[in-house]
């Protein structure tokens, strides 16, 4: 309108995100710096993602697509204007290694990307448990209802999850990252093969030393295609002070645990002393992040000889941080 004739119309923008059971597509209008910014992480993982066709290079979308792991990129690019700001997005998604799929929903000279398929076609139909694009049918194998996750109270990664229904499902990998980029699996959880009745899934990991850390579960079938479920961002407890427990069991033998907490990246020593004050063993002495930890003594000495029965005491330092505390060994 008139009264908009000075105003920037990247700040005008709107985006419509439209969930299906595992079908998730978004489509924005002229997205702005600050509304990608506020929106763009918080869309999470979605299945087909319609990238605007104004294409500068603040509402390029950009920022979306390197934030989501679309199965499959839509952009609209119009043949008769070689010089649309859209070519801008299309030569930007070639650093965007993790998308595989991007179609070009108007066949135009603005596709100069290697990747890009001018197909010239947009989601032609939605099923409950199928899409297609173009005539290519992507099946959804496992209809996940709930995926989560938390921290326990014993400080233990606790993930949740419920299928629909499953088919052809070999199990799932339970997989963790940092950046959202790289992507390491902590352990595989069997499926249940195929079935139409509602399966509930939980399990407990120990996971420590990062302060947050995002989650999410790739899908196997027997046939080796994999489906990925949305990603998870847990915050980490991290320790507010250094702490050190009584050991357990206590009085022991042979075979004691002790546990600290440390708040901050540092080295750590831990020691084990007679009621003397003599040297017996070095249990730790390295660099150790933010967390809790766990270390076993055997009630042995640095030459890993039994000691005899007594009162001997563990000290651990770190940084200016010092505390000693008792434990008896009884055989």
């Amino acid at each position: 309108t008139d009264s908009m004739a000075d105003i920037d119309e990247n700040e005008r923008s709107i985006g419509l995100l439209i969930e299906y059971n595992q079908f998730k597509f978004f489509t924005g209008g002229d997205l702005g710096g600050d509304i990608e910014d506020t929106v763009g992480a918080h869309i999470g993982d979605i299945s087909v993602l319609k990238a605007g066709g104004h294409g500068s290079k603040n509402s390029s979308s950009y920022y979306f697509l390197s934030q989501t792991q679309a199965e499959a990129v839509l952009i609209s690019v119009d043949s008769s204007r070689s010089n649309h700001p859209a070519q801008e997005t299309l030569s930007r998604m070639d650093s965007i290694s993790s998308i595989q799929n991007i179609y070009q929903t108007n066949a135009g000279d603005g596709g100069t990307s290697e990747k890009v398929q001018v197909l010239g076609t947009i989601i032609t139909k939605v099923y409950e448990d199928f899409f297609t694009i173009d005539g290519a049918v992507y099946v959804v194998s496992v209809e996940l209802i709930n995926f989560n996750a938390k921290f326990n109270n014993q400080n233990q990664l606790e993930l949740n999850w419920t299928t629909a229904s499953e088919t052809n499902n070999l199990g799932f990998e339970i997989q963790y990252s940092i950046d959202k980029i790289n992507w390491a699996t902590l352990e595989f959880v069997s499926g249940r093969g195929t079935t139409d009745e509602f399966q509930e899934y939980r399990k407990i990991i120990t996971f420590k030393n990062k302060s947050r850390a995002f989650f999410r579960l790739k899908q196997v079938d027997y046939d080796g295609s994999v489906t990925y479920s949305k990603n998870i961002l847990v915050n980490i407890p991290v320790p507010q002070e250094f702490k050190v427990y009584q050991n357990f069991p206590n009085p022991f033998n042979p075979f004691t645990i002790i546990e600290y907490e440390i708040p901050r990246t540092g080295k750590v020593v831990l020691k084990i002393y007679n009621i003397l004050g003599q040297e017996i063993k070095t249990l730790i002495d390295l660099e150790q992040h933010p967390g809790k930890y766990q270390v076993i003594w055997d009630g042995t000495d640095r030459y890993n000889i039994p000691v005899s029965s007594g009162i001997y005491v563990y000290r651990l330092k770190s940084g200016g941080f010092i505390q000693d505390k008792e434990m008896v060994l009884l055989k």
